[in-house]
C-alpha cells in the first residue's frame, strides 16, 4: 500500500498487487479475489476508496464502521443483571439466553459475577457487579485489546475545545 498526495493536497491510499511469478494456488485467489470485487484482472494498482459501491475496476471501496457503531455491537455481548433488565436500566445482552456454542461467534464475552473473580484480564465493579474478561480468553482479550488501539487512535492529547466552566463567585 502507498499514500498518494495529489497537488490539490488530497492524499489517496493506492493498493499493488503483484501479478508476476506467483504460485498457481495464489493466482487461483487472486483471480476468485478479483471476481469477488468486481477488479480489473490485468491491474496492478488499485485506488482504496470509502463508500459502498467501487467507481471502476480500478478501485476497491471500503465502507467501515465507526469507532461508536464498533463499541454499540461489543456493548451487545455484555451479560448483564436480570434485575437491571426488569428494573428498565438496560435490555438483555445478545447472549443471554441462549446456548453455550452461541460464544464461538462472538468477538468479546463479557462476564457477569456478584463476586471479584480470581482470574481476570480485566475487571470493573459497578453497581454491585462484576463485569470481566477471562485471562484465559485470548479472543475476548485481543478484541479488548484491538478495541483500546482504536481509543489511542482516536486521542489527540489536545485540551483545546474542551468546554470551560465558570463559578460565579458571589
Amino acid at each position: 500500500m502507498q499514500i498518494l498526495s495529489s497537488d490539490a493536497d488530497k492524499e489517496t491510499t493506492v493498493l499493488f498487487i503483484h501479478r508476476e511469478n506467483v504460485s498457481a494456488d495464489l493466482k487461483a485467489k487472486m483471480k476468485e479475489l478479483d471476481s469477488l470485487l468486481g477488479l480489473n484482472p490485468k491491474r496492478q494498482q488499485f485506488k482504496i476508496t470509502y463508500g459502498m459501491v467501487p467507481g471502476s475496476d480500478g478501485e476497491i471501496s471500503l465502507l467501515t464502521r465507526s469507532i461508536l457503531q464498533i463499541m454499540i455491537a461489543l456493548a451487545a455481548e455484555v451479560e448483564v443483571p436480570i434485575k437491571d433488565v426488569i428494573e428498565g436500566r438496560t435490555v438483555p445482552g445478545d447472549n443471554q439466553g441462549k446456548k453455550a456454542d452461541h460464544k464461538q461467534g462472538r468477538l468479546i464475552d463479557i462476564k457477569l459475577s456478584e463476586h471479584k473473580p480470581d482470574d481476570a484480564f480485566t475487571s470493573v465493579n459497578y453497581r454491585d457487579h462484576w463485569f470481566w474478561i477471562d485471562d484465559r480468553d485470548f479472543k475476548s482479550k485481543r478484541t479488548f485489546a484491538f478495541l483500546m488501539i482504536l481509543f489511542s487512535l482516536t486521542e489527540t492529547g489536545s485540551q483545546q475545545g474542551l468546554p470551560l466552566v465558570t463559578i460565579p463567585s458571589g
